[in-house]
């Protein structure tokens, strides 16, 4: 058989071979046991295959072998071979052998590129799969940082994700902080594609195992047009098609962010769900007989929790000397709430926070570097002003104010946040869940207010301000339940009260009683008065025996005699009984001071007569 017709011969068993599943190696073999008597086949140095020939005796002889070359996908082999010595090919076989050479390297290009995309595509719909049947983030990282070294083939291929101000991997976690601003911003705000040199780069020592020398590709992926995350590959500078390398991480980086982006939404209902029913809670708690600093502590934790901030601490505003008094607080020990509660902001010193450009919603954050010394004297863990800023993240000495407002706009108070779990600055969202905290306290502040209204004019004499008999039998009965030790109250009566009202009229005996009952409550600063009824009132002492009362009842008498316009006109008797000696309950203890103011009337009476 001829040159020609080994040829053809060779041509026709490629006809029927599956051009998908074969290779150069065996399109050579092919070649060798139908056409040339030996053959040798290199890739560069290297030694592809070979028959019935060393590549020392090519070497040697190298003009006594016909060599074509064939490039397969960019690829390029050197194939050499000879026929028997009788066979020597013309030109016009040599150069159909050499198109037949560059045909069969297209075929197999082609062949390349298709099971390229065959396999590119099986990965990419095995990655969909895997993704969408799952809402655990970690799996989602995994299963996409896998199709990106199965894509590249190569195992130096990471995905980092944003996780509050971290960047995590697989099983590497790196603080945001690490990141140096310009690497982070073009990463988080332009989402540039970045080339890195290493030897210039030592911040990419958190995020590689080695630090040979060479490049890194960073590729960064977008959530709803925020800069989430990125891959990173590592030796890029060894990549065959840096074009290539890049669109595959672009395209597998929108396929991470979709599915990122479906697990974010999940979260974002749960947590809706999660801060709907913390609300609904609080609304019950408002419709509660609890006390108010029990509903603050309620309010604040979970406001702890489902805003994210260590600590929080809630002021009320006293319109009378024009400050804040610290209030109530979480996350904030006791010695230093009892610091801080020593010390009052004054209202026009948060006012001055209260700008325009500090605000977000109705609420104000300051970044630390622009909070003034003032500011900084009322805070209750002291920071310098000189606080690093990393990135968009949160800093020692920031401040996050949201006024507490009632329901005619007069400010009640104020909340003061720090330390958010995730040291993110808190975005609008966050801040309107906030306010919505602060309106539950407002509400809870004015129906407070309103109540201790109601209950001081339900525990308090119309005529002279001081506490009624409702209020003298709820206290005294309470002191008793306490099982306080010991309880002195003292009965008085004004003497001649009635001459008195008859020669000067009615309008001057109530001035007189209020004139007394203002004088009691200057001298009684440690326990209660009250009127019992007409021109008779009732002290209280808790925890004082009959001596103490007798010194109370010597004070007043000693303020009486001060009063130049009616001290003499007042005067007055009175009865001390003491519990438990005199009585172990509210009748008998009053009875007995009852028995005792008589005894002593009678005496005056009495003395008067004789």
């Amino acid at each position: 058989m001829n040159i020609e017709q080994r040829i053809d011969n060779f041509l026709f068993q490629i006809s029927n071979l599956n051009i998908n599943q074969t290779g150069i190696v065996e399109i050579v073999k092919l070649f060798a046991s139908n056409v040339a008597s030996v053959c040798l086949l290199m890739q560069e140095n290297k030694v592809i295959y070979q028959h019935k020939i060393t590549p020392e005796e090519v070497f040697k002889n190298e003009d006594g072998f016909l060599m074509e070359e064939i490039n397969v996908d960019g690829m390029k082999y050197r194939l050499y071979f000879t026929f028997e010595p009788q066979e020597d090919l013309d030109t016009n076989q040599k150069q159909k052998l050499r198109s037949l050479f560059v045909l069969i390297g297209q075929v197999l290009s082609i062949s390349n590129v298709a099971k390229e995309r065959i396999s590119e595509f099986q990965i990419i719909n095995e990655l969909n799969l895997n993704v969408i049947t799952t809402l655990d983030l970690n799996r989602v990282m995994w299963f996409a940082e896998n199709a990106a070294r199965r894509l590249l083939a190569t195992q130096k291929v990471y995905l980092y994700y944003a996780i509050e101000d971290h960047f995590v991997g697989r099983t590497v976690r790196v603080p945001a902080k690490f990141v140096p601003d310009e690497v982070y911003r073009q990463i988080s705000r332009s989402r540039q594609i970045l080339k890195l040199d290493k030897t210039r780069n030592g911040f990419l020592r958190f995020f590689l195992k080695e630090m040979t020398p060479g490049m890194v590709l960073i590729v960064p992926f977008t959530i709803k047009n925020e800069g989430r995350g990125f891959f990173l590959l590592d030796e890029f500078d060894k990549v065959t098609s840096e074009i290539n390398a890049i669109m595959k991480l672009k395209f597998l980086g929108n396929q991470a962010s979709i599915a990122l982006e479906r697990i974010e939404l999940f979260q974002a209902l749960n947590r809706t769900l999660e801060e709907s029913r913390g609300l609904q809670e609080i609304a019950k708690l408002l419709l509660s007989p609890y006390e108010l600093k029990h509903f603050f502590t309620v309010v604040l934790r979970r406001a702890q929790k489902i805003l994210g901030f260590k600590k929080i601490m809630c002021s009320v505003y006293d319109p009378q000397t024009e400050t804040f008094e610290r209030f109530h607080g979480v996350g904030i020990s006791p010695k230093k709430f009892r610091e801080a509660k020593k010390v009052h902001p004054p209202y026009n010193l948060i006012k001055n926070i209260m700008q325009d450009r500090f605000r977000i919603s109705n609420s104000y954050y300051v970044p630390s570097e622009e909070v003034i010394n003032e500011i900084r004297e009322y805070q209750v863990y002291k920071t310098s002003r000189r606080q690093k800023r990393i990135h968009d993240l949160w800093a020692p000495g920031d401040i996050l104010l949201s006024p507490i407002y009632s329901r005619s706009g007069e400010i009640l108070g104020i909340l003061s946040l720090a330390d958010p779990v995730d040291n993110r600055i808190p975005d609008r969202d966050k801040i309107r869940l906030l306010e919505a905290f602060g309106d539950f306290l407002g509400l809870a502040i004015e129906n407070n207010r309103l109540f201790e209204k109601n209950l001081i004019i339900s525990y308090t004499d119309e005529l002279t301000g001081v506490y009624n008999y409702r209020f003298l039998r709820e206290k005294l009965n309470e002191l008793i339940e306490k099982s306080i030790k010991s309880i002195a109250i003292a009965m008085i009566d004004l003497d001649q009260f009635k001459e008195y009202n008859d020669r000067y009229g009615h309008l001057a005996g109530d001035q007189l009683l209020k004139k007394v009952s203002q004088i009691l409550r200057d001298v009684i600063k440690d326990g209660y008065v009250t009127r019992y009824g007409g021109d008779e009132f009732i002290i209280i002492l808790p925890d004082a025996g009959i001596r103490a009362m007798k010194i109370r009842l010597k004070q007043v008498r000693n303020m009486i005699e001060h009063q130049r316009s009616c001290k003499k006109f007042i005067r007055f008797s009175s009865g001390i009984a003491v519990y438990p000696e005199d009585g172990k309950d509210f009748g008998t203890l009053i009875d007995a001071a009852d028995k005792r103011l008589y005894l002593e009337k009678k005496k005056k009476y009495e003395a008067a007569v004789s």
